[in-house]
């Protein structure tokens, strides 16, 4: 396992947070490990991971919607908006079609700063709970 996901690991053990599991990368040559959970939004529970691994770069990754339709200009609109509004996050949508939205977070020394990680969290769910509907309302149309 990376340092950086060790240490996120003893944050989670010295908090007595247990909403992950974990899963280390095999053969992976930088090391990655994810941590998997859920975020309850809205009723809905949506894919969540944290990926650790020896890059400057760790990623709090969410699932926002399995499948979108290609070329509705009004949620292009609303996700444009939203990247411009909030800096920590992005949404796109990936080569399968799913919407995502990740979190990237800097680490400059070797460990993943586990209260860091949790002002982020704490900040895409008051997000979420306040835009998800918006985003559902135009993935449907």
């Amino acid at each position: 396992m990376n340092k950086k996901a060790e240490s996120f690991q003893a944050y989670l053990k010295e908090k007595n947070l247990s909403a992950f599991t974990v899963d280390e990368i095999k053969d992976d040559p930088f090391h990655t490990v994810v941590f998997r959970s859920q975020l309850n939004i809205d009723g809905n529970n949506l894919p969540t991971i944290v990926i650790a691994d020896d890059s400057i770069y760790s990623m709090i990754r969410i699932l926002v919607a399995p499948k979108v339709p290609e070329g509705s200009e009004g949620l292009a609109k609303l996700l444009n908006t939203y990247n411009q509004t909030f800096k920590a996050f992005k949404y796109y949508v990936d080569n399968k079609g799913s919407l995502i939205l990740d979190i990237s977070i800097v680490s400059a020394d070797e460990s993943l700063n586990g209260d860091l990680v949790y002002a982020l969290f704490q900040t895409v769910i008051e997000h979420l709970n306040e835009s998800y509907k918006n985003i559902m309302k135009e993935i449907w149309k």
